[in-house]
């Protein structure tokens, strides 16, 4: 129970320092979820998470934690002489990271708790890393559609604009470049 508070409220705080808001209309919505395991050994709680752990969608890999998101954005039209531009646009993003819960650690020794409580603060660790990657990514849809050259009518701006933010996420690789680049968190001594 200690490590889903602290957890929470780091996201908390992250969403803050890591994310100042791009405009007034930002949203951040985190969402922390949990898996039940069982164990009273490191071998009996590595199964357990590979049983009823999650699968990574990019690569196909069962995983101990996972963390996606949703961004979405809305905006409002202004006028620059007859052409249709962006005033204003506002941004939600949605964060939800599913970590294990180990029901029985009451049960087990001092060593494998402490080892535990290592194990998921590295693991949140990089599980926050992917929430950093959700905030650029909504920083550079709210960028590059802020940015937008006014259109003759705002419906074809409107287009424009979502075509936009739609290929970001589309094109962006940076949660499996992140993954590759530190082995799913290994590299991070995500270890148990």
């Amino acid at each position: 129970m200690r490590n889903r508070q602290v957890f929470t409220i780091l996201m908390v705080a992250l969403s803050f320092l890591v994310f100042r808001p791009a405009s007034a209309g930002t949203k951040i919505e985190l969402e922390v979820q949990y898996y039940d395991i069982k164990g009273s050994s490191v071998a009996e709680l590595l199964a357990q998470m590979h049983e009823l752990g999650p699968t990574d969608n990019n690569d196909g890999m069962k995983v101990q934690a996972l963390t996606w998101y949703e961004i979405n954005w809305q905006y409002n039209y202004g006028r620059r002489g007859s052409r249709c531009s962006i005033a204003e646009v506002s941004l939600s993003t949605r964060v939800v990271y599913l970590l294990p819960n180990w029901t029985n650690r009451d049960e087990a020794d001092e060593e494998l708790k402490a080892r535990w409580d290592t194990y998921i603060d590295r693991l949140s660790y990089h599980e926050q890393g992917h929430a950093r990657i959700a905030f650029r990514v909504a920083k550079q849809i709210h960028d590059a559609i802020i940015a937008l050259p006014p259109q003759k009518s705002c419906q074809t701006l409107g287009r424009v604009a979502n075509a936009l933010g739609k290929r970001i996420i589309d094109e962006d690789r940076q949660d499996e470049d992140y993954d590759q680049e530190n082995g799913h968190g290994s590299r991070q001594g995500v270890t148990l």
